[in-house]
């Protein structure tokens, strides 16, 4: 059952991932995308497991709810992302504005790594 699920959570996170690329690929680096990959997939793989299962069942796992969990966090972080664009002016480099920049970027990647651990969590306890 992990397995099949697991290829079911990869095809929707490569699927989902491929159809909003285009709306990632505005930002700053492709970076943006391969994290939107990895949250795209776990949460697609924790919602999944944890949701009553909707749908019929294809080789005895309900796929339709892994669908849609992924859809709706895949056009939930397009939606987040929409308004940061790309800064062409490099000279925003010695101001303050550069400096609290990179501290929300350091609170992020600290919430990101949080956020990926309790998604790992939950999806071992929901095969528990």
């Amino acid at each position: 059952m992990f397995f099949i699920d697991f290829l079911f959570v990869l095809f929707f996170a490569i699927l989902f991932t491929g159809i909003f690329a285009r709306g990632v690929s505005r930002y700053e680096t492709r970076n943006d995308l391969f994290i939107f990959f990895i949250l795209i997939l776990l949460i697609t793989w924790s919602g999944g497991r944890w949701i009553t299962p909707i749908g019929p069942l294809l080789w005895g796992v309900p796929w339709l709810s892994f669908m849609i969990v992924g859809l709706f966090f895949a056009l939930l972080l397009t939606a987040i992302n929409h308004g940061q664009y790309r800064n062409y002016n490099n000279r925003d480099k010695t101001n303050e504005k550069f400096q609290t920049k990179t501290q929300t970027i350091y609170a992020l990647n600290i919430f990101f790594w949080i956020l990926a651990f309790g998604l790992c969590l939950s999806i071992i306890l929901a095969y528990i």
